[in-house]
């Protein structure tokens, strides 16, 4: 007889640790839209969105050296974002995520941020840039789908360069970008694409 070993998936609640602490300001032009941070906020090197080992701010700091020396201080990273009229926000306020991993793949939505349409229309927000390519479980997706009530059936090229949708009177320009998470990076890095353009 061989013996069969059942690996028991551990899933556990990971309630939103930022949105009420970081609301979208009345002067925002821009808007940043993930899906939900990992499970241990406790093990960031920032106590803010993408405050994660290899995050977003780092990739700003070295596009923008003059405006954030240093992507690891949250006094210097609100005040760019303030300084240039940038939101950070996601989709989801709580989830359930697999113990094994903190993507968006298995990540059941237990609760929306219903809040992010009103605070987008109390904002001056134009353009919107989505974390997580176009997969229905990413920010764009559940942004669009549930947040929106729209169903866009659109290429990952037009996504980069913006679709335009409405919410009320408010004319968006809604991008979707592919997530700056080390997984999402080991991934692009090992992509055929990625390969024959490098």
């Amino acid at each position: 007889r061989s013996k069969v070993e059942f690996l028991q998936v551990v899933e556990f609640i990971t309630e939103h640790a930022f949105l009420d602490r970081y609301p979208i300001k009345k002067g925002d032009t821009t808007l940043i839209l993930g899906t939900l941070h990992p499970a241990k906020v406790e093990n960031f090197e920032l106590p803010f969105f993408y405050g994660n080992r290899n995050s977003l701010w780092k990739l700003f700091s070295k596009a923008f050296p003059e405006e954030l020396q240093n992507p690891t201080d949250l006094s210097q990273v609100l005040n760019f974002l303030k300084r240039n009229g940038i939101a950070v926000s996601d989709v989801i306020r709580k989830g359930l995520r697999s113990k094994t991993r903190s993507g968006d793949a298995d990540l059941k939505v237990l609760e929306y941020n219903t809040e992010l349409t009103t605070g987008i229309l109390q904002s001056q927000i134009k353009t919107v840039v989505c974390t997580g390519g176009n997969h229905p479980k990413g920010a764009f997706g559940i942004f669009t789908r549930k947040l929106l009530g729209r169903t866009y059936t659109v290429s990952n090229r037009h996504l980069i360069e913006g679709v335009k949708m409405s919410l009320d009177d408010r004319l968006l320009t809604v991008h979707a970008i592919p997530s700056p998470s080390g997984a999402a990076n080991r991934g692009i890095a090992v992509s055929e694409r990625f390969k024959s353009i490098k």
